[in-house]
């Protein structure tokens, strides 16, 4: 008996310490799920967010495991930073494909004869830029899986931090006869995978960037977002400086035609903030670049009616001390002292907590889907209306805050070759808006690939017509909760990990920052500190 107790006391103490937050607002654990027959239809998603151990099962929750599962003949996995131990545990459907490509500028060895390493590193051209783009295509006998996420393939990243994952099946086109030639989504993919050096694997070099324009993308429910290192500029043959970072999203957003609020926020949420390369005048003291300014034009749609704020929800140091895992949360999201300065300092953007507030010692207020507690490593930029909740767009996207990511504009003033956009990085993601879900339809949207059925569902799924736009608001509460009638018209959720709109820094808040910090989080730590690696998917160490 006294050896039972201790057991339970030491069982008790692992899920303490190891549990990534399956609690309530109010820190208790929460009830089992539902049974099917009482839960109501879940409302439809324009994405989802990747669940994590100890969460119950929800129609806005998603594994990397059960995405990526199925017979596949091919898969291309791309990140940041990836631990072979945690991948083939969380996707083991990738031991059995014939054919693996790892893209990554980490220096990795194969673990199998069937894994290719390909590393971009050639295509750089400064120092700073990375290989963060985060995405699996995964190529079957009907069609492509293209999966795109927040997260580095690590177990710290996946259990401990809030990600977003967006995915959708597409067809080939030979089953489809009736399908364009192109789509745009389709030449932002293939240009994007050629930029990278990428050449194509497989038994006879079958599978290549110029081999998936055998798939048709043209109902994709959303666009492609992509960046690519360059000096991207207009010239008299093919111009680059609108294809991609923050120009391709300009052009998006005026191809859309959405309509003009003027009383519209900016949204902005990431898990990194580099520099605003703020620069000043010497005659007078004001500022006179700062790269925030440049990215909301950006994303204004560069209109001349431009919505009236920008917002930035970033954690208080409050907040990261209080998380699931406190500091430790901090490793994943990167920002010196200085860089958190010239962006909210300047008060040129309005500072948003991650959570709502909540008494000393006390769980925050709002559940925000279960997130309040997990800091984030999503990154979503939107823009929506205080006056009636509704977003206008959102992007999902691997880009952070960042002139390496979305790119800055040099020769401004029309020098000999005119403006060109400089980026430094590669980066993935998708913007989502009403018409996006419209050209696809609910149909196409659920079409799986691997379904048996799949080949023959394909003219009678693409032969239906667009519906009309709908409207996207933030899912506010879990979709169990959301009244069944929602799933049956015009409204798209999107599953925001918080709240929207969200709460205003209070007087003594104080943005999270990188470093050592005086007051220690709650497991005692005073600064950010993680292990990354070697770690499966249940956080141990195999064969320890």
């Amino acid at each position: 008996q006294i050896a039972q107790r201790r057991w339970s006391m030491k069982r008790a103490l692992i899920i303490d310490l190891t549990d990534t937050g399956a609690e309530d607002e109010h820190g208790k654990r929460q009830a089992a799920a539902p049974t099917p027959a009482t839960r109501p239809l879940p409302p439809p998603l324009a994405f989802r967010l990747l669940r994590r151990s100890g969460e119950r099962s929800a129609p806005h929750l998603e594994t990397l495991s059960n995405l990526t599962a199925g017979t596949w003949e091919y898969a291309l996995v791309s990140n940041f930073l990836i631990c072979p131990i945690w991948l083939l545990s969380a996707c083991p459907v990738l031991q059995r494909v014939p054919t693996v490509v790892i893209a990554t500028d980490e220096t990795l060895k194969p673990w199998h004869d069937r894994v290719e390493i390909h590393n971009p590193k050639g295509r750089f051209i400064d120092d700073y830029g990375k290989h963060h783009s985060k995405f699996f295509l995964l190529i079957g006998t009907a069609g492509v899986r293209v999966i795109v996420h927040t997260a580095n393939l690590l177990y710290h990243d996946v259990e401990h931090m809030t990600q977003g994952v967006w995915s959708q099946d597409f067809p080939r086109k030979r089953l489809v006869p009736t399908c364009p030639s192109w789509s745009a989504f389709e030449d932002t993919l293939v240009a994007y995978l050629d930029a990278t050096g990428w050449r194509g694997n497989g038994a006879a070099g079958e599978i290549s960037p110029r081999s998936l324009r055998d798939f048709d993308f043209s109902r994709a429910a959303a666009h492609l977002l992509a960046s690519v290192p360059g000096r991207h500029r207009e010239s008299e043959g093919r111009s680059t400086l609108d294809q991609w970072g923050h120009r391709q999203f300009s052009r998006l957003l005026r191809n859309e035609q959405l309509p003009i609020n003027p009383n519209d926020e900016i949204l902005w949420n990431f898990s990194s903030l580099a520099s605003s390369g703020r620069r000043v005048s010497q005659k007078d003291g004001k500022t006179t670049y700062h790269f925030s300014e440049e990215l909301f034009t950006a994303m204004s749609g560069e209109l001349a009616s431009r919505p009236q704020g920008l917002g930035v929800v970033w954690p208080t140091v409050a907040e990261v001390r209080e998380s699931n895992i406190g500091f430790a949360a901090g490793a994943s999201m990167p920002a010196h002292k200085a860089n958190v300065d010239q962006l909210f300092e300047s008060r040129r953007a309005t500072m948003y907590r991650w959570a709502e507030p909540a008494e000393a010692g006390a769980a925050p207020k709002s559940s925000q889907l279960g997130r309040a507690r997990v800091m984030p490593h999503i990154k979503t930029f939107l823009r929506w209306a205080p006056s009636t909740g509704q977003v206008a767009w959102l992007a999902l996207t691997s880009s952070n805050y960042s002139m390496a990511a979305w790119g800055q504009l040099e020769d401004v003033h029309g020098k000999k070759n005119g403006p060109q956009l400089y980026i430094k990085s590669f980066e993935l993601g998708v913007l989502i808006t009403p018409g996006s879900l419209a050209r696809a339809g609910t149909r196409v949207r659920q079409w799986n690939c691997q379904d048996p059925a799949a080949s023959k569902d394909v003219p009678h799924l693409l032969a239906a017509e667009a519906a009309p736009p709908p409207v996207l608001r933030a899912l506010e509460k879990q979709p169990e909760e959301e009244r069944s009638t929602s799933a049956a018209a015009d409204v798209v959720y999107l599953p925001l990990p918080y709240a929207l709109p969200p709460r205003e820094y209070a007087v003594n808040d104080r943005p999270w920052c990188s470093g050592e910090h005086a007051e220690p989080d709650r497991f005692g730590r005073t600064s950010p500190a993680a292990k990354l690696y070697g770690l499966d998917k249940y956080g141990r160490i195999p064969g320890a």
